[in-house]
């Protein structure tokens, strides 16, 4: 196969501090992903699990790559940086924790066949 770049562009949120929320995008990005993965679904490749091995490779391939973290300034160059970082992450800790709630709330519904 010959490889070529690929462009995407999606809208992203900007908090107080200047950072780009990286939950929103993140989620707007998968989004996306599971979009490209859903023609290659079938009876013998059902698309969740298409998703999750390929995210674990990604996974991996992160590891390998000595996981490099992206928290990102809204502008390049942004002052105080680190400190807008940590205050963004802290900000963010209620909002993890809600979503973490949340989707072991649904497994443990689907997983009773509450669905």
């Amino acid at each position: 196969m010959k490889e070529r770049t690929v462009r995407l562009e999606f809208a992203a949120l900007e908090d107080r501090h200047g950072i780009i929320d990286g939950l929103t995008l993140a989620r707007a990005m998968i989004a996306e992903a599971h979009k490209l993965l859903v023609p290659y679904a079938g009876p013998d490749a059902p698309c969740g699990e298409i998703f999750e091995i390929l995210m674990g490779q990604a996974f991996t391939d992160n590891l390998a790559d000595g996981m490099p973290s992206i928290v990102m300034p809204a502008e390049h160059g942004l002052p105080d940086y680190e400190k807008r970082r940590r205050a963004h992450l802290d900000d963010a800790r209620d909002r993890v924790a809600a979503l973490l709630a949340e989707g072991r709330e649904a497994q443990r519904r689907y997983w009773n066949g509450e669905r």
